[in-house]
Formats: C-alpha cells, structure tokens, sequence
C-alpha cells in the first residue's frame, strides 16, 4: 500500500499530489529526425585499441614463453 512507501500519509496530502498523466505529442508537434553527422576516423581511440591488443598479445608471449620455459 501506499502508506508502507509514504510515511506519514493522510488522505489531504494524497489528494494533493494528484495523478499522473501520460504526455503524448501531436502530430503536428513532430518534426524530422535531426541529421547525423558524418564520422571522421577517431585516431586516438583508435591507437588505444591498437595498445592494448598490443599489450595482451605481449602478455600472452610472456606466459607461453615462461610455460615452455618451467617444463624444461
């Protein structure tokens, strides 16, 4: 019920909240969808992927290289 989430409820304080009501657009209202601007190639997100693969990839070395190493 209502009074277990609202301390303190009283049946004034509910009356003056009110109801909600749902907001819809008329068509009138609507306009065209706003135009998507072209997507230039971003470099810097671009190196950081470029890094990190890098950076797994040397890892991966290391732990085969020390794998093949311990069974000798």
């Amino acid at each position: 019920s209502l009074a277990t989430l609202i301390p303190d409820l009283s049946p004034a304080k509910l009356a003056s909240i009110g109801t909600a009501k749902p907001a819809t657009a008329s068509v009138a209202n609507m306009t065209a969808a706003p135009q998507v601007a072209t997507q230039s190639t971003d470099f810097k997100r671009l190196g950081l992927w470029a890094v990190l693969l890098l950076g797994v990839l040397f890892l991966g070395w290391m732990a085969f290289s020390t794998l093949r190493a311990s069974k000798r």
